[in-house]
């Protein structure tokens, strides 16, 4: 036998706590559903001073013409200063992004799915290998993943992304000060002493010798600095030849001094 349950309260509170009914459970979705679907906001300080996005690779065999400076750097401010297609032969360059296309360059970050990675990636059975970095300084989160040695495809893809930004007011990087690392070298049939007038840019024959006994790096401008890597780059081997009544120096412009 059916029994029926009495109600209990007048039809008019019924239908006032069925609509309550009704609407907390539309809310209670609503919310879990915002919770799970909630989107990384792409906002960021856009201070000059405020370095939003970083791509840099450091470690390998210590080599004399490797570079401390990050290939690529985005500012709050839009400015950018990276080398133009990642090739560290060539001088770095600048220019500047407008508020629309550093927000485009996040989002394509985004959508690779870098911000879903752990924050390390390594296969430690290899020596001797470098690190790659990427920095992603948002708001609300900053993100930095290195990878070394191993094949993380998100992390290539990002990679890939910032590479392949174009500036189209590109120019001359002109960095406050610059460093050469000197180092004795024997003379070679092949050798190609620098032009006297890169020469003058350096500094002194005596500074020159002295660096290369201490193997620490001689500071000059960023002009000079400049110049002696345009005509560095255009040459078939890397350093610059000096020869000097003290001996022969192979002599590597450098922004920043690789600091292990």
């Amino acid at each position: 036998m059916r029994v029926r349950m009495k109600n209990l309260l007048p039809p008019a509170l019924e239908k006032i706590a069925l609509n309550a009914l009704v609407w907390t459970v539309a809310a209670l979705s609503v919310f879990s559903g915002g919770c799970a679907e909630k989107k990384l906001s792409l906002e960021y300080d856009p201070s000059p001073g405020n370095l939003v996005v970083e791509m840099r690779t450091g470690g390998g065999l210590p080599t004399p013409w490797v570079d401390g400076i990050s290939e690529f750097r985005l500012y709050g401010d839009g400015r950018v200063i990276q080398r133009p297609g990642g090739d560290e032969r060539k001088p770095m360059v600048e220019g500047k992004l407008s508020a629309g296309e550093v927000r485009a360059l996040l989002e394509r970050i985004r959508d690779t799915g870098f911000f879903d990675l752990k924050s390390e990636y390594a296969d430690r059975s290899i020596m001797d290998g470098v690190t790659q970095r990427i920095t992603v300084n948002l708001k609300e989160e900053k993100k930095e993943v290195r990878v070394y040695m191993k094949e993380v495809k998100e992390f290539a893809a990002a990679a890939d992304v910032i590479s392949g930004i174009t500036l189209k007011d590109a120019r001359d990087y002109v960095p406050a000060r610059g460093y050469l690392l000197v180092r004795r070298s024997q003379p070679a049939p092949s050798d190609q002493p620098a032009p006297p007038e890169l020469v003058a840019l350096m500094s002194p024959a005596a500074e020159l010798l002295t660096a290369a006994e201490a193997g620490k790096p001689v500071e000059i401008t960023g002009e000079a600095l400049v110049s002696i890597m345009k005509y560095e780059s255009a040459q078939k081997y890397r350093g610059l030849v000096v020869k000097l009544e003290g001996g022969q120096l192979t002599v590597y412009p450098l922004y920043e001094p690789d600091v292990r």
